[in-house]
Parts: C-alpha cells; sequence; structure tokens
C-alpha cells in the first residue's frame, strides 16, 4: 500500500535506531576534523612546534642581519668595502661578509649562511653612505 503522507509527517513519525545515532555521531566528528585541519587552521602540537621553531630561527637569523648591517656600516673603510661588495657576484657576497666577521654572532655558530645572505642583499639594496662631511672651526 503507498502512502501519501507528506515530508513533515514521515519525519516526525521517524525514529532512529540506536546504531543510527552513533554511526551519525561518528560521521559528524570525521566530517568535523576534515573541515577543521583543512580549512579550519587546527593544527598538530607537533606542526605548532616545528612553526614556532622556524619562526625563531627566521627570527635570530634578521637580527644578525640588522646588527651585521650596522656593523658594516659602522667600519671605517664601509665605503670601499661596499663597492668591493657591489662588485661581487651575488653566491659570493655572504661569504664575504661572514669572512670579514660583520655576521659573527656567538650563539649562530656555524649557522649564518642565511644571515650572511641576508645582510649582503640589505648593504647592496641599500643606497651608497654619503662620506662624511669635514668642518673647521
Amino acid at each position: 500500500m503507498v502512502s501519501n503522507r507528506s515530508l513533515s509527517q514521515k519525519w516526525s513519525d521517524f525514529r532512529a535506531t540506536k546504531a543510527q545515532l552513533f554511526w551519525t555521531g561518528v560521521g559528524c566528528a570525521v566530517a568535523t576534523m576534515v573541515v577543521g585541519f583543512t580549512w579550519g587552521g587546527w593544527t598538530t602540537g607537533g606542526s605548532a612546534q616545528l612553526a614556532a621553531a622556524q619562526a625563531g630561527t627566521t627570527a635570530r637569523q634578521e637580527l644578525a642581519a640588522a646588527i651585521c648591517v650596522d656593523r658594516f656600516n659602522a667600519g671605517g673603510d664601509a665605503t670601499a668595502q661596499l663597492a668591493t661588495l657591489r662588485e661581487m657576484s651575488s653566491w659570493e657576497r655572504g661569504k664575504f661578509i661572514a669572512g670579514g666577521g660583520w655576521v659573527a654572532m656567538p650563539e649562530m655558530m656555524g649557522k649564518t649562511d642565511a644571515a650572511a645572505t641576508s645582510c649582503a642583499a640589505q648593504l647592496v639594496a641599500a643606497p651608497a653612505p654619503q662620506a662624511a662631511a669635514t668642518t673647521t672651526p
């Protein structure tokens, strides 16, 4: 016998079993996790620690590069050294900066390649320093 009941009548008469409720809950939990990890920005503890470690390393390198630029510009022969640096190829500049000792930091022993390269890029991109004008009294 065919029933001509409306959808709302069928909905109100429906009684879910315990198994249907359980698997619906499991499906909703899985769907929530998939959406959360793919589009919601959720991360695991391991990936969060990795991101924090990388951010710390990058921050140290940026700080070392900024100090390097200041040390380089404070040198007495900064103009001549900058001219030499600008004449070098881009892959030699980091070694030149590291060899000059401007990027040396005690806590970054052996890890100055990125900082030296960043320092060299900042120095080359900066305008040439103006020679200090000497005034006589």
